[in-house]
Order: structure tokens, then sequence, then C-alpha cells
């Protein structure tokens, strides 16, 4: 078989540099090159005389199949080469091929069998330091699977020192990025950090890019576990992109969809985070990766308890039991202890504190003999959570504990312990006590915040964060028998509301005018696929399968498409939201925070007028308050509704179906409007007096009740009857909005739009442009887009300084994707939320129109409401008027016509939507809430320049 060639020295050369080129393919990705280049290795040793040539080939085939997971042929390559050598070499050649054993056994979880072996080689490399480098390296990186991380670091060391005589930097950047790993499995996330560092140095300057991506997914973990979400975000998208110089691999695939998975429900994204688990596991499985499937169960777990039905309890625990099962095969304590940990969890959730009791005590003990200081953190925090009821005592000695094993490293960790300790001085009356635990959670919360840069990442944060808030605002009623504890909870209610937005418009510059080359370059990558992405949209909607739906009312109805243009959707959007990321990482002016700028209210009572009553709804106790101020100082009273907010939710929806249809019966609609009413606005009947205008900051989903159209059922008379009513996020962005400079009205026009549609299409919509016929009489000044030239491009360069932009036509609001919500416009584009938010105080105090159905409507996540009402305040509009839900088409156009000759004759704006709403209510054919009840005014009111 291996006669017949006397070369034999020329041809070992060639198989040497063949292992050599193969081995660096597989471990930039290709595997399949990489194979086919053993192949070729191959048949050059069946010519050659060597016979070791052959047991190089067998080598390389096993050191690549092991880079991609294949751990039992991995093994299986290592042996038929150990057994060549075995024949035809020296028992040195054998040992020096066994090393790669110790990593395959490794791989198959055989961490017994790899330790053994590994002990029997040490003896044979006494005198050769690369093979026993090998020989540490392998073996640490089996300990550091078995969780036994500190004997892995002190090998990993041990191999680093070997390399390092060696002078093999690539080896020595290797090794410090396992370093990493096993000082981050050990809590030392500081000393993690500077390993992955030096590691990430020397792995770029050696052009290694398949380990390069290995560190950025480690850097994401560690960053995700200090609380820096945006910087896990941004090493995340980085990997991403390295790794698109890779060929595919599914395992790096599910490996960085289980890291943007953890992500994402950080950030209260369970349906993204859900998808990406199940992708995860689709691979990990079927391979038999039970460490990582363990792992991925785990979180399937979290994402199901965070919606609490009696579905996903039950999934939870058998997705535990599943993590449970595939470790208990396994020597690894730590990790079945994080599982322990977890079921604890979940068993307070479900009030079996005994039980969760049990579990963290017994998860516990690994975790103190291995020296892992937070995860003993968060058991203790878990034995607090369980007994601060019953022994608040042992609950406070357990809450301080954990605060002294993790301090502030662990920020997640310490605000359990800080809210714990404010309940327990709450429950004991110590109110300034409380006051100060509480905030001191919040502030952990909000600096974890800060570190992300969209407004979508961090309302998205602080969506499951709520409950400190409303314990703090229970434990300040207490005592709201005085002025100054009133005045607090003012404070921490503002605090709570649209806080992210808040932050947004009071701390960022004016101006994101300085794009430098990079930011260009991201902005004309997302260009290019916001546009595919549209044009991807319209392909849908003229499908067969997605007919458009003639209403007469101005919203984009799209019917469900097939999967696999959903698939494509999803996959644009997802490309989209990574742009936005980068282009919010970047140094762009428009997303940099200032230093030293608070955000706090400094007199409300200087924002109100003598006819003026501000309305503040919040949650405290579990039921609904307001909080009403004057233009009085210390004018400040908190009123309780006697009902919680699910149920004004459950009564809404129910009425809704009522409201929004435009043949149902007055009495009917109105007695359904008069149960809100009773609720919301009845019991400050008598605080609000004679005052002519509400300024109603709502909470969460009350953005979506139609204040105006609420039906005072003992006058028989609509709210709207009564008083002028404004919607604003919170006094603060009312504020901002207030001070917002309007453009000069000697040099600055209105601008129109109007985009009906196509003729052609089943849902275009005639009287939209008789709408910007009819304003072009009221307003003679001002500049229109109309038809082929209402395009996406043309509206962005010519809103800025522009006081008045009124948007008429289709409106979609997309419930899923909230900044994918928008108005589509001739050629093609859309005009959404999310470009909104590249475009940071360009509308320079402007007051837009959105004269199209569902333009209102918001998702409300942490306090914040995020849609195109969110998207042009933070563009810079003082005030924008837009529709709840989907209106008639030529109610539309008679209420927008009659606004502006209301704002024309000198009302405000709010005051000019009053008397159109009113109009509309008092003529024949449009007097029901359907036809006018949908608009409101939210942010600042101005008058028509």
């Amino acid at each position: 078989m291996y006669a017949g060639n006397d070369n034999s020295a020329h041809v070992m050369r060639q198989i040497e540099q063949l292992k050599y080129e193969a081995e660096q393919t597989g471990y930039e990705g290709d595997l399949d090159s990489a194979l086919m280049l053993l192949d070729q290795a191959a048949a050059l040793a069946d010519q050659c005389i060597d016979p070791s040539g052959m047991g190089l080939v067998w080598r390389g085939r096993a050191n690549v199949l092991g880079a991609h997971g294949f751990g039992a042929e991995s093994l299986e390559a290592f042996q038929v080469a150990a057994a060549i050598y075995a024949e035809y070499s020296t028992p040195f050649e054998v040992a020096k091929t066994r090393t790669g054993e110790i990593y395959a056994l490794g791989h198959l979880e055989r961490f017994d069998d790899a330790v053994a072996l590994a002990e029997w080689l040490r003896p044979q490399f006494v005198d050769f330091p690369q093979g026993l480098a090998f020989v540490e390296s392998n073996l640490a990186q089996v300990l550091m699977w078995a969780m036994r991380d500190e004997e892995a670091l002190a090998g990993f060391e041990r191999a680093y020192q070997l390399f390092a005589q060696l002078d093999a930097p690539l080896w020595m950047a290797r090794t410090l990025h396992h370093m990493g790993i096993t000082a981050q499995n050990l809590d030392r996330l500081e000393q993690a950090r500077t390993y992955y560092q030096q590691a990430y140095a020397g792995l770029k300057a050696a052009d290694d890019t398949y380990s390069v991506v290995r560190v950025e997914r480690n850097l994401t973990f560690l960053n995700l576990r200090e609380g820096n979400l945006q910087e896990a975000l941004d090493y995340l998208m980085q990997a991403r992109v390295s790794a698109e110089a890779l060929p595919p691999d599914g395992q790096d695939a599910a490996a960085l969809d289980l890291l943007e998975a953890r992500i994402r429900r950080a950030l209260n994204q369970n349906a993204t985070a859900e998808r990406l688990l199940q992708q995860s596991l689709a691979i990990y499985r079927p391979r038999g990766f039970r460490i990582e499937s363990a792992q991925i169960w785990v979180e399937l777990a979290h994402v199901w308890l965070d919606d609490p039905t009696v579905t996903n309890l039950t999934r939870a625990l058998d997705a535990l039991e599943q993590a449970e099962t595939l470790l208990t095969t396994l020597n690894v304590p730590l990790l079945l202890g994080l599982v322990q940990l977890e079921q604890g969890e979940i068993l307070h959730k479900l009030g079996r504190d005994d039980r969760a009791i049990e579990r963290a005590r017994v998860a516990m003990r690994p975790f103190i003999d291995h020296g892992l200081a937070l995860r003993e953190a968060q058991a203790v925090t878990l034995l607090a959570d369980c007994t601060w009821k019953l022994e608040p005592d042992t609950a406070k000695a357990h809450y301080q504990h954990a605060l002294d094993l993790s301090g502030d490293a662990a920020p997640l960790i310490s605000v359990r312990c800080r809210h714990g300790l404010g309940r327990l001085a709450a429950a004991r009356g110590a109110i300034d006590s409380a006051e100060s635990h509480f905030a001191h959670a919040l502030d952990l919360l909000d600096t974890m915040r800060r570190n992300l840069n969209t407004h979508h990442h961090q309302a998205g944060f602080l969506d499951d964060k709520q409950q400190i808030g409303e314990e703090l605002l229970a434990a300040l009623h207490t005592q709201a028998d005085n002025a100054t504890r009133v005045a607090r909870v003012l404070h921490w209610v503002e605090h709570f509301k649209a806080r992210a937005l808040a932050d947004l418009l009071v701390e960022q510059p004016l101006t994101d005018d300085d794009l430098d080359q990079h930011l260009h370059d991201l902005l004309t990558e997302r260009e290019a696929i916001a546009t595919a992405y549209d044009q991807r949209v319209a392909v849908a909607t003229a499908s067969s399968s997605a007919q458009l739906i003639a209403t007469g009312q101005r919203a984009a109805v799209v019917a469900d498409s097939d999967a696999r243009t959903q698939d494509e959707l999803a996959q644009l959007r997802r490309q989209l939201h990574q742009l936005d990321d980068c282009l919010a990482a970047a140094n762009n002016t428009a997303y940099a925070w200032r230093s030293g700028r608070q955000n706090d209210l400094t007199n409300v009572h200087d924002l109100l007028d003598s006819n003026t009553m501000l309305l503040s709804y919040y949650i405290a106790d579990g039921q609904l308050h307001v909080l009403t101020a004057s233009d009085t100082l210390d004018d400040l009273v908190l009123t309780p509704l006697e009902v919680s907010l699910p149920t004004v939710e459950a009564t809404w929806r129910q009425s809704r179906r009522w409201v929004i249809r435009p043949k149902r019966n007055r009495r009917d609609v109105q007695k359904r409007l008069a149960q809100l009413y009773d609720w919301l606005l009845a019991p400050l009947e008598t605080r609000i007096g004679e005052k002519s205008r509400l300024i109603i900051l709502p909470h969460s989903s009350l953005f979506h009740i139609p204040f105006a159209g609420l039906y005072d059922g003992f006058h028989e008379q609509y709210a709207v009857e009564r008083w002028t009513i404004q919607i604003a996020p919170s006094a603060t962005i009312w504020q901002y909005c207030r001070r917002l400079l309007p453009s000069s009205p000697k040099t600055e026009r209105p601008l129109l739009l109007g985009y009906p549609g196509e003729p052609e299409q089943s849902d275009y919509l005639p009287a939209v442009n008789a709408e910007i016929d009819s304003l072009l009489t009221l307003l003679p000044d001002a500049d229109a887009l109309r038809n082929a030239d209402a395009t996406q491009d043309a509206l962005l360069q010519q809103m800025a300084q522009r006081p008045l932009i009124h948007l008429a036509g289709h409106i979609y609001y997309d419930a899923a994707h909230s900044l994918g919500s928008g108005m589509p416009l001739a050629g093609g584009r859309w005009l959404r939320a999310s470009d909104l938010y590249l475009r940071f105080g360009r509308l320079q105090g402007a007051t837009v129109v959105l004269s199209g159905c569902d333009s209102a409507r918001v998702q409300s996540l942490g306090g914040d409401v995020l849609g195109l009402t969110s998207a042009f305040l933070y563009a810079g509009a003082a005030g924008l008027v837009a529709g709840l839900w989907k209106v008639d088409d030529a109610a539309t156009a008679q209420l927008m016509t009659a606004f502006y000759r209301a704002w024309l004759d000198g009302r405000d704006s709010a005051e000019a939507l009053r008397q159109a709403q009113l109009d509309l209510l008092r003529s024949d054919d449009f007097a029901l809430p359907y036809f006018w009840a949908a608009f409101t005014l939210n942010g600042d009111a101005r008058h028509l320049l």
C-alpha cells in the first residue's frame, strides 16, 4: 500500500502542507474545504513509503472534526492515527497523537477518561515542551467543561508559560481566551475581561477570525453578566459581522443565537428570545451537546415564566426537568447547582417557598465549595425572598449577606436585595429607609438602562422593573398626609413616566449633522435594506395571498402572507434593527449622553395656568391613583380611584368593539364609555371644579383610552363638551415640548403631504386629495407634496424648520414591531418610526398632524410608549395630533378642515381640535364617538403661526 515512490521526503512535506492548510481552513469554519484538502493528502499518503504520512492525515481529520463539534468522529480519527503510529513509529509519536484524544473525550463529556489519559501522557513529554503544552491545554479545557474551573485555570496558566517558552503567540492568545472563560466561570469578571482583551488583540494580529468570533461571543456574555447590555449588543453584532467572513457553521450560529436570546430577554423581547432559543436547541440537541442543551432549556424556562400563564408555568417546569435530566448523567456539580437554583426561583414564583428554600440550599453547596461568590449571593437572595414575609429578621440578614458577597458587581442581584430591604423597611413603617433602598435599586437599573443607546432597548429593559416603583409609591402613600410626602410622590411618579424618552430628549444635543464616514456608510447600508424591506412589503401586499381590504379607512390593512414571505421580512427587519443598533452605538451626537444632567421637574405648578389642571395616573398597591396639580404652589392632591389597571384594560377592550363600529346604537356606546368615565374622571370632578383644560399623563395602556370621548352619564355629556384635553407621556416631556422654540413665520411655511395610494388599488383614498385642496385654501402659503411627489426622501428633506407638518394618507401600526409603524408613501418607500429615531430634533418645535388611523397607537414598555408618537417627539415635534383607531375617510377629512378653521381663528391646537370634535359631534352624519373621539393632541398646544 505504501510502496511505489522513492521521493518520500518530498511527498511527506506535501502531506504536512496540505494538513496544515486543511486545519487552518477548518479552524476558519470551512469544514467541507478542509476535508477535501485532507482527501488530497490521503491520496498522496497512499503512494508514500513512510506510513506516518497516513497518520498525519488522520490527525488532521481529527483536529478539523473536533473543531466543528463532531466529538465521536474526532475521537475515532485520533484512534486510527494512534494505531498507525503504534504499528510503524515510536511510542513518543503515539503519545503526541493521543494528546488530541483528551480534547475529543472532553467534547464527548467523558471527563474522567480524558483526565486519566492526560495523566498517562504527561511523563511521555518531560523533555518535549510542545507536547506537554498541548496536554496541559487540552486537559484544562476538559476540566473547564467539567466545571472544575480552579484546576482548569491552573492548567491554562501552565500551558501559557510553555507556549511563551516556545514563542508561539497564536497559541498564547488562544490560551488567554480560555483563561478568560475560566476566570469568568469563577466570577472573577475583571480578571476575565483583562484576559479577553489581551487575547482579542493577539488573535486579531494573527488574523485568526475563527477564534476572534469566540472571544467576541464571550465578551458579549461577560458584559451581559455585568449588566452592560449595550456593550453586550455591540460585541454580539461584531461577532455576527466577523462570522460572516467564515463559512456557515451551525454550532457557531447556535452559540450566537443563545447569547442574543439572553440579551433579548433582558430587554423583555421575549418572542424574539424564544425563537432564537428554539433555533439553538434544534442545532445542539441532535449533536448530543448536553451542557448547551441544558442551558437552553433553562433559558426557555425563564422566557415562559415572564408570562406566567398556567400553560407557561407547566412548560417552564418541564424545561428545567429536561435540563436536570441531561446534567445528572454528567459530573458537573456546578452546572447542576445552577439548574437547581433556577428551579428554586420558579418554585418561589409559584408560591412553593418551602421547596424553593430546599433547592436554594442544595444549589448553594457547590458554589461555596468552589468560591463562586456571585452565585452564592443569588442563592442567598432567593432564601431571603422566600422568608421575608414570615421571618423578616432572617431575610434582612440574608439580603445583607448577599450584598456583602456581590456588592454592585452583579447589579441585578443588588437590585433584588435593595428591593427586599425596601419591602422590609416599608413593612415596619420605616418609610425613609424604604425609600432609600428602593431609590438605590432604581439608580442601579437606571445605570444599566443608560448603557443602552436606543429608546426601544431602554424601554424594554425597564418593562418588568415596575414592581419596585409601585411598592415605593405604596410605601409613600402610607404617610401621604403632608405636602413634603406628596411632593415625593410627584417626584417618583414623574420618574417612572416615559423615563427613557424623557432622558433622551432632555440629555441630548439638538443636532445630529456631524456624520463621519463610518456613520455615512451605515446610513447608506440602512437605506438599501430599508428599500428592500419596503419593496418586499409591496410585493406581499400585491400578492394573491395578501389581499388589501377596501375599508374606507385611513389604515393600511395587510393580511397574513405566506410563511416564506414572513421569513424574508423578518430577516430584513432583523438587519434593520442591527444597523439601528450600530448607528446608535457609533459616534453620533444624536445618541451621545451628556454627563451631569439631571432629569427632574423643577416646579410643576409653573407649567399650569388658572384654567388648567394636571392629572397624572399611576399605580400603587395594585390600584390606580391619580395625582392632580394646579397652578397654586404646593397644591398637590392624591386620589385613589378604587379600580385596578387590568380591570380598566379589560373594560376598554370590550367597549372598544362597540366604539369603533360606525353603526352601533348611540346609547349602547355611551353606556360603555360611561363606565370608564366613572372610574377615571368622575372622582375628580370636585377637584377640577371650573377649570377648562386638562393635561392628562396616562399610565401604560391608558394611552389608548379616548379621554375626550368618555361619557358623563349623570350630566349626559362627553368629556370633550366640558374640557379641552391634552395628553403627554410625562410632565417632563410636556415641559420639554413647551420650551421648543417654533420656527419663524417670516421664513418658513407649513408643509402638507397627501398620499392616497394609487388609483388602481382597492384601498385608494380619494378624500385625501380633497383634504389637501381644502387645506391649501385655508393655508395658501403652504408647500404641498402630493401623489407621486409625496416621497419619503422629499418629506425628510423638507420637514426641517416647519411650524406645521400635515401628513394625510394610510398609516399602519405594527403591534409586533412598534418602531416599524409608519406611512406608505410614493415610490414604494415608507416613513417609519425607526426613520424618525435617526433624526433627533430635526422638526425644531413643529406641530405635526397625522391625518390617518392608528397613528396614536403605541406599545407600552417600562412606563414608556413606543410608536409614531414617541418617534415624532424624539424628532423634535412640540405637539402631535394623531388617531387611536381606524376612522372613516370622509369624517377625517371633515374633522381636519374644521380643526384648521378653528386654529386659524386664534384657538391653540388643543382648543381647535376640541372645536372640530364638537362640530362632528353636533353633525347629523358623524355624531358617534367612532368618528371624532379617536383624535388626540399629544404634547404642547400651539397657536398657528
